[in-house]
């Protein structure tokens, strides 16, 4: 043994990375599937995505998120979003995502909230609408595009200002009550066709959301 050479002094460890940042958020609507990306320090970490309306109210949690892995709002959360907006009179509002890092069941923290824009689901619109011949009833072929299922639907189909029918909407309606007849006769006296419009009226609960219109000609038979 010849001898021993000591040093001391203080050292600080370079700071290590725990808690993943987002680096990109796939959003398009409430009812659409959306992804969050998100850069991973460690293998042995695991992560929860938290949704929530910033400063309002958490709506689901994630647990053991993928980076990437496709989500979708459940019914009941996609249902309070779009109540949300209707009783404050929204258009829209911000929806927030945050990835929280674990090691194991120790939160080691979370990223930034990356923030997105939630609108209410599109009206749902009538994408086709025909006129059957006129004698005696009038028969009207419609289709509709609904962009969300939860929503309801009224229908109304006039002539001008005369309404022909008005009540829950139907791929097919027919109008044979005389008395609707004889008005449609008087307002069409003085033509052998005419331009007939259906209002396809998109409801939530007691809520409009909006409405959509088409029209379709109509001709007179047996002049």
């Amino acid at each position: 043994y010849v001898g021993a050479l000591s040093s001391n002094g203080s050292f600080t460890c370079p700071t290590i990375p725990r808690a993943a940042p987002i680096t990109s958020v796939g959003y398009s609507n409430i009812y659409s599937t959306f992804n969050v990306g998100f850069t991973s320090y460690s293998s042995s970490f695991n992560y929860k995505l938290r949704v929530s309306i910033p400063n309002v109210v958490a709506l689901e949690t994630y647990n053991n998120y993928t980076s990437g892995a496709s989500k979708t709002l459940s019914a009941e959360k996609q249902k309070y979003l779009t109540d949300y907006l209707c009783k404050n009179g929204k258009t829209s509002a911000n929806l927030g995502f945050v990835i929280e890092t674990y090691s194991g069941s120790i939160k080691l923290g979370e990223s930034s909230e990356s923030i997105k824009t939630f609108v209410k689901p599109s009206v749902s619109v009538l994408s086709g609408m025909s006129v059957g011949s006129i004698d005696n009833s009038v028969s009207f072929t419609l289709s509709k595009t609904t962009y969300w299922s939860y929503y309801g639907h009224s229908l109304t189909i006039k002539y001008g200002s005369l309404v022909l029918y008005s009540g829950a909407y139907s791929n097919s309606v027919t109008v044979s009550d005389s008395s609707k007849m004889n008005a449609l006769y008087e307002a069409m006296k003085n033509s052998a066709s005419g331009t007939f419009t259906a209002v396809l009226t998109t409801t939530y609960g007691s809520y409009t959301i909006g409405s959509h219109e088409k029209t379709a000609i109509g001709s007179l038979t047996n002049l």
